[in-house]
């Protein structure tokens, strides 16, 4: 979403973000990964294995640590008292122990008051957002209590408090989190928090009572866990670390655009190049004629500006301008222009398939003439190639672009406390997992402009326009899915421009009728395909799910396009009768998937050996 690589700092649990598809896309999209743990490491892995491609990840542990700070001499005379900072954004966090503890008087809490109202005593106010204020009210203190979520400590990604507590020369007192065990060992002070609230409760006590009556032992306690995490663990080091880590990720970008240069056979272009563009490695649907020469314009140029690739642009259209025809004979580094009239007939998908006609480059892509593509956009889906060998369809996500003045992004997170309106224009869709279902129902959920394909899936079928006012798209990847393997590139790299309220933005056009109609003519022409990869794993294992979902999906879709005048019980009577039935095609033909039955198999014959056990009717099949 930047000019710049984006970095993934991945210091949270998994157990926040691994069933949140939200999350997730976002985790797709970064350059490189900053990882807190090795079961974060572990996640990351899982998460890219299905792509081939592996992105960079930090060779340290990235964790919230403090500046490095002097170990300020305690004061003999000085008694320590228990502190605890935290914003408690999830309310009831170790509640039993902090209210029993700062009920009397042995703990003082601070943190935004809205998220401490629960307490009855000790609570003494919010962090002044100073820079300091966390490392002095700590300092003051001498003695900091450290808690860590579950998730966390299954996680081992440590919270700031630890390095906080460390660098203002506290005696910790931890959880049982691994980190902490690992890197302070018997310089903190530990409870348990798998046992119940009274005992954690009474061992803090304890502790509080032998800390301050051997203060020359709690010294050093806190100077050594100084010494083992301000020392080893701090933001100067971290910074260091991480410049050295983004000049690898460059040198990675770089090696892997080579790679796709010597793969392809890729010559330089431009001014360094010895001689005439080579024959183009992909050529590039644009349908023209319906939007001002400037969108065009801005398209092609996006094309041109691509790291690497050579090109022809195949602009196809529908209105035979001349002022497009011009663009033509214009000169360009890295690509030709390809001229094509296709007939005016108010059908999307006339234009697309007179494009398709003519491809003869190795790999084909389309880009709205109101859209563009990022520079490193084919760099990267060629590269996936490369690892994809057996796909046929290689796709990413689309960052959408809000252009009408005065129309902002409103995502979950913009939402705070100060009320203030977060003018962002720009964000992340259309990056998930291949899912064939969701393709069965006419879920777009790849971008018209985020994907490249090889060449030898346009056989006679395929090329055949199906003369579609709408859903072109999606009939034409239901098309290359029942003849080859789909993979997912883990970027978003193109643009979709957005137009809120302008006029020109076909998305909102009330043709409701019309898209019932071409929906209904595309189930007619799909109704005997056959999907050459079948389903995913993922489909298979939530077969029974999944079949749910086309329920509620098409019963959904029905009802809302259904025509008003139409919505009687018996419409939607009838409505939902199709809907039964479209589950029953689907689920018939999931039924002749062999790795399907071979899982339905197995689950059976688990049941079974399950219930013989539980019976004791002998051993397991």
């Amino acid at each position: 979403m930047t000019d710049y690589p984006t970095f993934g700092v991945m210091w949270s649990p998994p157990a926040f973000y691994r069933h949140d598809a939200y999350r997730i896309r976002s985790i797709r999209s970064y350059d490189a990964y900053l990882v807190g743990s090795p079961a974060v490491k572990q996640y990351l892995d899982d998460l890219e294995f299905p792509s081939r491609v592996q992105k960079p990840k930090s060779d340290f542990w990235f964790l919230p640590v403090s500046p490095r700070q002097k170990l300020t001499p305690s004061i003999p005379s000085k008694v320590r008292s228990l502190a605890y900072i935290g914003v408690h954004w999830d309310g009831a966090r170790h509640a039993d122990v902090l209210t029993n503890l700062a009920d009397d008087g042995s703990l003082a809490v601070y943190g935004p008051e809205s998220n401490w109202t629960h307490l009855q005593s000790g609570y003494r106010g919010p962090v002044p957002f100073s820079g300091t204020a966390v490392h002095d009210i700590l300092s003051s203190h001498g003695i900091a209590l450290c808690l860590h979520k579950a998730e966390h400590r299954e996680a081992d990604t440590p919270s700031m408090r630890l390095f906080e507590a460390a660098a203002a020369g506290c005696v910790i007192i931890a959880d049982e989190i691994p980190f902490a065990k690992r890197m302070l060992a018997d310089a903190a002070l530990y409870v348990d928090l798998r046992q119940s609230a009274d005992r954690v409760v009474g061992d803090i006590r304890k502790y509080l009572e032998w800390i301050n009556q051997n203060p020359g032992q709690a010294d050093e306690l806190a100077r050594r866990a100084h010494t083992a995490l301000n020392q080893e663990y701090n933001l100067e080091d971290l910074i260091f670390k991480t410049v050295d880590f983004a000049t690898e990720v460059a040198s990675i970008q770089r090696h892997n655009i080579e790679e796709v240069k010597r793969f392809y056979s890729i010559q330089e272009t431009g001014a360094s190049a010895s001689r005439p563009i080579s024959e183009p490695l992909i050529d590039i649907i644009i349908r023209v004629g319906g939007r001002s020469l400037s969108y065009v314009e801005r398209a092609v140029q996006s094309v041109e500006r691509q790291l690497v690739g050579t090109f022809r642009i195949l602009l196809v259209d529908c209105k035979k301008r001349d002022d497009i025809r011009a663009i033509e004979h214009r000169s360009y580094s890295n690509l030709k222009i390809c001229y094509l009239e296709c007939e005016d007939n108010g059908l999307r998908s006339a234009a697309l398939w007179r494009g398709l006609q003519a491809v003869t480059a190795p790999f084909f892509a389309v880009l709205d003439d109101a859209d563009q593509i990022e520079p490193d956009h084919f760099s990267h889906l060629l590269f996936a190639s490369i690892r994809h060998p057996e796909a046929g369809f290689i796709y990413g996500g689309v960052i959408r672009t809000e252009e009408d003045e005065g129309c902002f992004v409103v995502a979950r997170n913009f939402r705070g406390p100060g009320g203030k309106r977060i003018e962002e224009t720009r964000e992340l869709k259309f990056l998930d997992e291949f899912n064939l279902t969701r393709l069965i129902t006419g879920d777009n959920y790849i971008h018209s402009n985020a994907w490249i394909a090889r060449k030898e899936v346009l056989d006679w079928t395929l090329l055949q326009d199906p003369r579609l006012e709408f859903a072109e798209d999606v009939y034409l990847y239901n098309l290359i899915a029942s003849k080859t393997r789909f993979a997912l590139c883990n970027r978003a790299t193109a643009v979709w421009n957005w137009r809120t309220v302008s006029e020109d933005n076909s998305v909102f056009l009330d043709k409701t009728s019309a898209r019932i109609a071409c929906d209904e003519r595309i189930r007619l022409r799909l109704q005997e395909l056959t999907y050459a990869g079948t389903a995913t794993f993922s489909e298979l294992f939530h077969a029974q799910r999944s079949s749910a979902e086309i329920v509620n999906a098409l019963s959904s879709r029905h009802l809302q396009e259904s025509p008003q005048e139409n919505d009687s019980s018996n419409a939607i009577k009838n409505d939902n009768s199709k809907t039964i039935k479209q589950v029953g095609y689907f689920k018939s033909w999931l039924q002749t998937v062999p790795i399907y039955n071979s899982y339905r198999e197995t689950r059976r014959r688990l049941r079974r050996n399950a219930r013989s056990l539980k019976e004791g009717q002998g051993s397991p099949e």
